[in-house]
């Protein structure tokens, strides 16, 4: 496949994720939810993440966890990424305080992953860490006790950036196969005029009997995605709570890039 007169192959990729590339970049995301009811994100909170701002606004990290604290036992430091007031790719090392929320530095639209970089003697985080609007209210971003790492089928294109989708999966995590059927469906939302809508981009399902998972390999990748589009995955509908998976593999070009 070509995208920007680029030949798309496995080597090439890998340069991409060594940032080997100009004007290309990756992105991989994958989500997980316990017991998930029709209407749910692939996000580790559960339910439907409805938390799109059109403002960049200050936000805030805690844990349920005492312990997820400079000298605590177990997340101590972490590296929060997101979207900046201009939809701009930005990121910022936050020390934990535990309870006692510790307010970014950056304002933010959209908050995507939080990785762990230092902890103490659990090597994980003790409680379930949490990236919230300063005050609190609505859950932006979420680390469960224990997992060390977001979960969360969610993303938004950054500004000055097309997306293609390269590939995404879903699946039901629960070895019982006692035939749920999950229906799952790939969501995206244009925000550059502030009145987009979501659109099924595609679907899939999985029956827990033999076959509990679902790939979808894009031969032409499916996009572009422009720039402030966001992109989840839901289960539109499942016949008993189940636990699901699912994640997606996008490539980033930056507009108006030309290879001469």
């Amino acid at each position: 496949m070509i995208i920007a007169g680029k030949e798309i192959t496995p080597d090439f990729l890998l340069a991409v994720k060594l940032g080997l590339v100009p004007g290309f970049s990756s992105m991989n995301k994958f989500g997980r939810r316990a017991a998930a009811t029709s209407g749910n994100d692939l996000w580790a909170p559960g339910g439907l993440n409805s938390n799109y701002i059109t403002t960049a606004i200050p936000v805030e990290i805690d844990s349920t966890s005492a312990n997820d604290a400079t000298g605590g036992t177990g997340m101590r430091t972490a590296r929060v990424y997101g979207l900046g007031e201009n939809w701009e790719n930005q990121s910022e090392v936050c020390p934990l305080g535990g309870l006692t929320p510790y307010v970014l530095q950056n304002n933010y639209m959209r908050v995507f992953r939080i990785e762990p970089l230092t902890g103490g003697s659990l090597r994980t985080n003790a409680g379930n860490v949490i990236v919230q609007p300063q005050g609190g209210g609505i859950t932006l971003s979420y680390v469960l006790a224990g997992k060390g790492q977001t979960q969360q089928a969610i993303y938004c294109v950054p500004g000055g950036h097309t997306a293609y989708m390269l590939n995404w999966y879903v699946g039901i995590a629960d070895t019982n196969k006692n035939g749920e059927l999950a229906q799952f469906e790939l969501l995206t939302m244009n925000n550059a005029n502030g009145d987009g809508i979501w659109a099924v981009k595609g679907d899939a399902s999985c029956y827990n009997i033999g076959t509990s998972s679902a790939e979808r390999v894009y031969g032409i990748p499916s996009g572009g995605f422009s720039e402030k589009t966001d992109i989840r995955i839901n289960v539109s509908a499942v016949t008993s709570p189940v636990t699901v998976i699912g994640g997606f593999d996008l490539l980033l070009v930056e507009n108006g890039y030309i290879n001469v």
